[in-house]
């Protein structure tokens, strides 16, 4: 897999149009309705689980901690499955990469919940648990912004500025985010896991940087940029509550975040194929 350099405006050249045939093990229809039937489980599982939570705790076959912990794993694994869907259905078309590679940082984002949940610690133990999330979710999201890059040679950019403004934005708001809520809230002093979250952090905010200077380029990628942004918005609540205390429903608040956040980026998956489906068809020869 090769990611080059983005593709910037050129005042006489005219977008590339065309029809967008995407082409896999899965036909696009078939893909597109199995990844919506992979979306029901996932919103149901996950608000079905919120909401059961709340109830009587003598009403619930299970105690409300344990009922959470199948909610939030159970619909990181149904979005496992539609990635997956989306990737069958363009695994032998030119977005076929592109679309791996954000198959694979959901895969390894559902790694991360595993660890951060504490049902990995026994296969691999670990000082904090959270360091084999944080671990997962930095390799997913170098799978995520190298999947960024490889769609963004098929955009074209008003401007160079246009797009390192966002990213150089969305940097400075975790490298402050990550200064008031985590280095200043640390009760023990800075201490293996503060520093660690320092990259964690940054590497994130590039995701939110690509996903919004793609979104402005071309609209096909704003939800691929509002998942980028609550991914980011749920990595700071879950930094406050480790840091600096917890809240009331301060795992709600994560959940209702993170959750939709990878399932924007998985749901964008169908689009970002067909922009680089269509751009290929569009190339003299192709």
């Amino acid at each position: 897999m090769t990611v080059s350099a983005p593709a910037f405006a050129d005042p006489e050249k005219t977008p590339r149009s065309g029809p967008s045939p995407s082409s896999g093990v899965l036909n696009a229809a078939t893909a597109a309705r199995l990844a919506a039937g992979f979306w029901t489980l996932w919103a149901t599982t996950l608000l079905g689980g919120t909401l059961l939570s709340f109830r009587d705790p003598g009403s619930l076959p299970w105690p409300p901690d344990t009922l959470l912990l199948f909610s939030h794993l159970g619909s990181s694994l149904c979005l496992v499955g539609a990635a997956w869907m989306w990737f069958l259905g363009f695994s032998r078309s030119p977005a076929a990469n592109t679309v791996a590679l954000f198959t694979a940082g959901m895969v390894l984002g559902t790694l991360g919940d595993f660890f951060n949940a504490g049902t990995l610690q026994e296969m691999f133990p670990l000082p904090d648990p959270v360091l084999g999330g944080i671990a997962a979710f930095a390799l997913g999201h170098l799978c995520y912004i190298a999947g960024c890059l490889r769609a963004a040679r098929h955009v074209n950019f008003a401007s160079r500025g246009r797009f390192w403004g966002q990213i150089m934005f969305w940097q400075l708001f975790a490298l402050v985010g990550w200064y008031v809520v985590v280095f200043r809230g640390a009760r023990g002093g800075p201490t293996l896991l503060v520093w660690a979250a320092l990259p964690y952090s940054l590497l994130l905010a590039g995701l939110t940087g690509l996903a919004s200077s793609l979104s402005l380029a071309d609209r096909r990628f704003i939800a691929l940029a509002v998942g980028g942004i609550l991914f980011l918005a749920s990595d700071l609540i879950l930094a406050f509550e480790m840091f600096r205390g917890t809240f009331p429903h301060a795992t709600h608040a994560v959940w209702l975040t993170y959750g939709p956040a990878q399932m924007l980026i998985v749901y964008s998956l169908g689009l970002i194929g067909r922009v680089e489906c269509e751009d290929v068809q569009a190339m003299p020869n192709a």
